[in-house]
């Protein structure tokens, strides 16, 4: 049984970073996220130390939860 996760980030169809993650119940989240195929979007930095989980993004702007 593997007791690791390898995740390849790709740009424009090229490998630019591989990670590893352990498979272990502590790591789950992380692994879920990598496998969801997930965007990288850089917050601004005024915003930056205020966006939490279940803000939204809709493409230009990050929007808080109503």
């Amino acid at each position: 049984m593997n007791t690791e996760a390898y995740y390849f980030f790709i740009i424009d169809g090229e490998v630019v970073w591989k990670q590893t993650v352990e498979i272990k119940p502590e790591m789950e989240m992380v692994n879920a996220i990598f496998s969801s195929d997930p965007k990288c979007v850089r917050a601004p930095d005024e915003l930056a130390k205020t966006i939490r989980v279940g803000w939204k993004y809709d493409g230009t702007n990050f929007i808080p939860p109503a």
